[in-house]
Formats: structure tokens, C-alpha cells, sequence
């Protein structure tokens, strides 16, 4: 499943990596100071919270319909990707599974979630559209997806290649806005997605919901 898991990566880590490196070479460079020499007040600080990714276990339910429809209840890894803060451009709040999950009641089945919201989230409660909207002269723009596959050893956790997957639908055409509410310190949240499309053109619709449970830990 290497293949199949890097490309369902794509949206959720590659714009986070590039952000996170922009933000090191620009604040990081050769001007950067001995770590025993102390910087001017506020210096330190302001760059200790422009990133502020983690990962933790949550408490957690999924509702598949259409063309992936299943039900999911459990407690899993998210990993929650924060890059920001005020005052600054860069703006990207990342949350999801890593890894895709099986269902319970169907264990040939597979499902992963995540979204990316720009531009938008001020670490504050709120309620946030995904349209799948273009923003700027670079054409990045806030997403959601849901992969769901069906492999064919139920009896395994996980796949490795493609050759054991019976098929596979990446759910990331945006045909109705997605919402994402966000909790205080992202602890809690919801994304409801109504209608989601492969480019084969099956549609798909996706609410999450997520409590966590568990300590923070760093996302690397």
C-alpha cells in the first residue's frame, strides 16, 4: 500500500512541509543565534508558536454515505497539523488519520479522513467552509477527502501494495462545501462533508467527529 498511501498523503502533509520549511529557512538562517545566547524579549516566544502541529488519540465517529458507506466508533491517532498565527501569511490548520482504518463491521474495508483549512482558522472555536475555492496567484485552496477501499485478506490489519487491494476511491472533488467546526484548542471537532466525488464521478458523503482523549505528542 506504499504507493496508494503516499498519494493519499498528498493533501494533507506536502503543503505542511513546505510551509514548516519556508518558516525555518526564513526565521532560521544564518543570522540564527548560539542556543546559549539569549535572544531580544519576545523573539523566542514568537517563533516557539508558529508551528504548533501535534498528534494524539481521539475519540472517534465516521459516517460514510453513497459510494463508501459505513460507520466507524473508536478511539485512533489524528494527526493535526498547525502552522500560523497572527500577524503572519502562513495559515494551515491539518487534521486527520494517518493511516487508513478497518471497519468494524466489514473488516475487507478501509477508510481514512483529512482535511486542510487555509487561511481561516485564528485558534479560536469556529465554524469553517471547504469549498474547494482557488485562493491567490499560487491556486492552493482549502480541502477535504475521504479514502475507501476494500482489500482482499480481511483477516489482515493492513496492505501493503496494490496488488492485495480489490479497489481503492479517493473521494476529493468537491461537489458541495464541506464545514469543519473547530473546539478550543482543537481538542474537539466535526467535519461534515455532503458530497464528496471520485473523478470517475461516484459521490460520497462524510461526517467526522472527534473528542480527544489522550496527552499530546509530536507529530514527527
Amino acid at each position: 500500500m506504499s504507493g496508494m498511501v503516499r498519494r493519499s498523503r498528498v493533501a494533507m502533509r506536502v503543503l505542511a512541509a513546505a510551509v514548516v520549511g519556508g518558516l525555518l529557512f526564513a526565521g532560521c538562517g544564518g543570522d540564527r543565534k548560539p542556543a546559549d545566547e539569549p535572544s531580544p524579549t519576545g523573539e523566542a516566544s514568537a517563533q516557539s508558536d508558529v508551528d504548533r502541529s501535534r498528534k494524539f488519540v481521539a475519540r472517534v465517529t465516521a459516517v460514510g454515505t453513497g459510494a463508501a458507506a459505513f460507520t466507524w466508533e473508536g478511539e485512533q491517532e489524528i494527526v493535526l497539523t498547525r502552522v500560523g498565527k497572527q500577524g503572519i501569511d502562513v495559515n494551515l490548520l491539518s487534521a486527520g488519520f494517518a493511516i487508513p482504518e478497518v471497519v468494524d463491521n466489514d473488516r475487507s474495508l478501509r477508510f481514512r479522513w483529512a482535511f486542510d483549512l487555509l487561511n481561516a482558522y485564528a485558534d479560536e472555536p469556529g465554524t469553517f467552509t471547504i469549498d474547494g475555492v482557488a485562493q491567490g496567484g499560487q491556486g492552493l485552496r482549502s480541502s477535504a477527502f475521504l479514502i475507501f477501499m476494500k482489500a482482499k485478506d480481511p483477516s489482515k490489519d493492513a496492505v501493503y501494495d496494490m496488488k492485495e487491494v480489490e479497489y481503492l476511491k479517493e473521494f476529493n472533488v468537491m461537489k458541495q462545501a464541506c464545514t469543519v467546526e473547530v473546539g478550543a484548542g482543537e481538542k474537539t471537532g466535526k467535519m461534515t462533508c455532503p458530497e464528496l466525488a471520485t473523478k470517475d464521478g461516484e459521490t460520497a458523503g462524510l461526517t467526522v467527529t472527534w473528542e480527544q482523549t489522550g496527552p499530546d505528542q509530536p507529530s514527527q
